[in-house]
């Protein structure tokens, strides 16, 4: 009977977990197509068979690909400028890649001088287009003309959103480059612009997500300017919440995905770190979305924030394996395979060898990041030692304790943070 049941449930677990893609060793993800997951886009290559075969299918090193929700033929290509001995060429191919046609550089587009596409956005037939050094841009006839605007508050322009509104609400996220970072909102196609985010905060937006059940709720990921935390903001008629925050620096790059199926559900990367993070309550508690990679051999990190969710809930990565990328992928079905990351705080305090002559190690780990104090006192109440005070990051620390100077007898040793205090005996035998 239990064989049985293992059966049944054999094809989810499998479903749960992380697998990894064929033949990607050192490969760079860029995107995945939005409807078509098995049509996945590294940095030189692409491929249509979930990585049975990659081809060389673009016309010069891509820097970003924009691909047409409801079609698996119609792509967008962007070069990368440091790549390319042309600066930023836009390409436009409908035949998935097969053949491409030349839309132009920055320097011959109607656009201001320097200025190249970062990101584009499609509703009803329309490209809406973000635009570094040159604000906003959208065309109506698949990229063969543009019709620009560049009075935004800033021109570092990286990340783009419309919602289906009539006329269509359109986002723009900016980079801090020199001037502040913000996301701005513009519903007369960009004539004009007001500031949603980024009047009292100082941030640099990395992405920008609509809810795709809910296009008055925008998602948007910066990084704080002063404290190099990734935080999330939910924007809304209601007005803005911060939804998370990071407890380390989180690099300069990051992503979040909605599910459309469970828009409860979102995925997070932000900066190189070993964590993907999910929510399945619209950001009120979070936890990890890594599964069995934390159990991979000299796994690192989540590579530059690279996850791309193809809808609704098919996702991909580029993991960083012993300073290796590779890609893995996933279906998220919402089993128990998570492991909390924010919960309760709590705190765990032990010291050996106990009894002790004349040193001994004491170790507390920490289930959140806190600030904590660490103190040795006699059994008459009189403080003997600060063995530590100030900010600890979440794990476990270890702290020794010398005795060579006191007299045999037992110590009380104590760990408080904000909201916890542990008290331990030790004795020290001479």
């Amino acid at each position: 009977m239990r064989s049985f049941i293992l059966m049944l449930l054999l094809p989810l677990i499998l479903e749960a977990q992380w697998t990894a893609l064929p033949n990607t060793s050192n490969f760079e993800l860029i995107d995945v197509h939005p409807n078509f997951p098995e049509i996945i886009f590294e940095r030189n290559l692409m491929t249509v068979n979930n990585g049975q075969d990659w081809l060389d299918a673009y016309p010069a090193p891509l820097s970003s690909i924009h691909a047409y929700p409801n079609s698996p033929d119609t792509l967008f290509f962007v070069g990368d400028t440091f790549r390319s001995e042309t600066s930023n060429p836009l390409y436009r191919s409908f035949d998935g890649g097969q053949s491409w046609t030349f839309l132009g550089t920055s320097p011959t587009w109607e656009f201001p001088e320097y200025s190249y596409i970062t990101d584009m956005s499609f509703v009803d037939g329309v490209i809406h287009a973000s635009m570094d050094y040159g604000g906003y841009t959208y065309s109506s006839d698949w990229g063969e003309t543009w019709q620009s605007c560049n009075n935004t508050y800033s021109p570092n322009n990286s990340e783009i959103e419309v919602a289906t509104t009539n006329p269509p609400t359109i986002y723009l996220g900016s980079r801090a480059f020199g001037s502040p970072g913000r996301v701005e909102r513009t519903i007369d196609f960009g004539q004009t612009w007001e500031t949603v985010l980024g009047n009292s905060e100082s941030v640099d937006v990395l992405d920008l997500k609509l809810d795709p059940t809910d296009n008055s709720i925008l998602y948007a990921v910066c990084l704080e300017n002063s404290t190099e935390k990734a935080v999330v903001y939910r924007l809304s008629e209601a007005g803005k919440e911060i939804i998370f925050e990071s407890e380390d620096q989180a690099g300069d790059r990051g992503n979040i995905w909605i599910n459309s199926d469970h828009p409860d559900w979102l995925y997070l990367a932000a900066g190189c770190q070993p964590v993907i993070h999910v929510s399945r309550d619209a950001g009120a508690s979070w936890s990890s979305l890594l599964g069995n990679l934390a159990n991979l051999p000299n796994f690192q990190w989540v590579d530059n924030a690279n996850l791309r969710l193809a809808q609704p809930n098919h996702l991909v990565a580029s993991v960083t394996i012993n300073n290796t990328r590779y890609l893995y992928q996933m279906t998220d079905i919402g089993d128990n395979i998570i492991t909390p990351i924010i919960e309760p705080a709590s705190l765990e305090l032990s010291n050996y060898p106990n009894p002790f002559n004349p040193q001994t190690t004491i170790e507390f780990t920490l289930s959140q990041a806190d600030e904590i104090n660490l103190t040795v006192y006699n059994l008459q109440g009189q403080l003997v030692n600060t063995l530590k005070s100030g900010y600890c990051t979440i794990g476990t620390h270890s702290v020794d304790f010398d005795g060579t100077n006191l007299p045999s007898g037992v110590y009380i040793y104590v760990l408080q943070t904000k909201n916890f205090t542990e008290t331990r005996k030790m004795v020290l035998v001479k």
